[in-house]
């Protein structure tokens, strides 16, 4: 049916928004509270697990994390790609959340910073005051990162199923390698950087294409014999998607496996994000938005990014033309800067709709012409959605739309877990998992562009939710 207004009313628009806010209020009712005691009984991996006793007859492999999750995530990648084909146990370190990573820095300059990072050095922390106006300066960003094992993110055993030996870090100072891995100096091989992008690792040395980025090339076979007699091969930074120039087919296979095995995977998280899905219809029943626009190119873009995934989902999810979409534009109402919840009707404006678009369709996206009724769930770093002048286009829009705070028992659970590591509260390191959760078991997930975190989840978590 072509796109029209005019036969819209605004008595049908009270009705689709009294339709929709009971709706919602159903969906907040019926958020089980199975779960309430899950943050006391959070099944943390502690310092004395299986993995940190190393077999000292082994070779070594060791590398230096640094910025935010999704690029430590990448590291590890490439981390355990190289330990496999090089036949190395990883030294696996502990994954650091939150908005206070550790910039990239040269070798010699980031493994400084990388020891001076364990926050047992401040101990004093733990009771002392921890807010941004705390008396005791270095303590003012204390709770600002946490460091987890990854074994509390994703399933470990996938990775030893495919041959990966690890021995994991707890202790960041440079001490460890002498007293735990029982290494004198001689006994390391340092392949050290001065630039972020200065070396690209190739499994063949007969592959001739090069990437103008990276400064110089390093090939696997010429890096085993020359690192032979060495017990642990020390690297700088292994971020990068391109670091790993793969073309033997065995390694290019490796490389997907490890991928694949990146997804979240920690049962509490799993178990609460199942619970939210169930909320809003079920896997594969609503559509699903990952929106960033907190820091950096991502807050300066904000408007731009949202405005090109906002006719994305029109026209890849819905189904809708471009003319369609021009007439959606045009026709959609802008909520008031000052808009309270999207479920106050005194406040709502939605799009203006054909008189056959159903509100709060809980199966529209099984069927093909989902309506703008269908359910929407928005991951987003933006601290007050609603009123984010990027969100503005979903709102206007999309009727039936949900971000995870609008759930509050999330943040009532959440809130009950404490990291034993430093007594640091985990909510806010564990929001960002639970949106990427919830967004991965929808029909259709629309990322940011050029976002890691956006393409972890499209190119990882959703197809392995949909078994792709």
């Amino acid at each position: 049916m072509p796109y029209r207004h005019r036969g819209l009313r605004p008595v049908l628009l009270a009705s689709v928004l009294t339709i929709c806010l009971l709706i919602y209020q159903d969906i907040i009712k019926e958020l089980p509270s199975r779960h309430v005691e899950r943050g006391n009984n959070f099944l943390w991996t502690g310092p004395g697990n299986q993995f940190t006793v190393p077999n000292l007859s082994s070779q070594f492999l060791a590398y230096l994390p640094h910025s935010g999750f999704h690029n430590q995530r990448i590291e590890l990648e490439n981390a355990i790609v190289l330990s496999i084909i090089l036949n190395r146990t990883l030294v696996l370190p502990l994954a650091r959340l939150g908005a206070h990573p550790l910039p990239y820095k040269p070798l010699d300059e980031l493994l400084e910073k990388y020891s001076l990072s364990d926050k047992s050095r401040l101990s004093h922390c733990f009771t002392a005051d921890t807010a941004a106006n705390s008396t005791v300066k270095e303590c003012r960003k204390f709770e600002r990162y946490t460091h987890v094992s990854w074994q509390d993110i994703i399933d470990v055993s996938l990775l030893t199923d495919m041959g990966l030996n690890l021995v994991e870090r707890w202790n960041f100072r440079q001490t460890w390698l002498r007293d735990t891995l029982q290494l004198s100096p001689s006994d390391i091989y340092w392949l050290k950087d001065s630039d972020a992008y200065e070396i690209q690792i190739y499994d063949n040395g007969n592959d001739e294409t090069h990437q103008d980025k990276y400064i110089r090339r390093v090939n696997i076979p010429e890096l085993r014999d020359a690192t032979r007699s060495y017990p642990l091969l020390h690297f700088g930074t292994l971020f990068g998607s391109s670091r790993l120039r793969l073309s033997i087919r065995a390694h290019k296979a490796l490389q997907d496996q490890v991928r694949n095995a990146m997804a979240f995977a920690n049962p509490y998280l799993i178990g609460l994000s199942d619970d939210l899905v169930a909320a809003l219809g079920g896997p594969d029943t609503y559509f699903s938005v990952h929106l960033r626009v907190g820091d950096g190119l991502f807050a300066e873009n904000a408007v731009r990014n949202s405005h090109t995934m906002w006719k994305k989902l029109l026209s890849s999810a819905h189904g809708l033309s471009d003319e369609v979409i021009a007439g959606i534009q045009s026709q959609t109402i802008p909520i008031p800067p000052t808009s309270q919840s999207l479920f106050n009707p005194g406040y709502h404006n939605v799009a203006l709709q054909a008189p056959d678009h159903r509100p709060c369709d809980v199966t529209g996206a099984n069927t093909d012409s989902p309506s703008l009724s269908t359910n929407l769930f928005i991951a987003t770093d933006a601290r007050s959605p609603r009123k984010h002048p990027a969100l503005q286009p979903f709102l206007s829009s999309h009727p039936c739309l949900y971000f995870i705070s609008d759930f509050p028992q999330v943040k009532s659970e959440l809130a009950q877990i404490v990291n034993p590591l430093d007594h640091t509260p985990m909510e806010r390191f564990f929001l960002p998992f639970l949106d990427a959760l919830v967004a991965s078991r929808s029909a259709t997930v629309i990322g940011t562009p050029e976002s890691t975190f956006s393409k972890y989840i499209e190119d990882v978590l959703w197809p392995r939710f949909h078994s792709r």
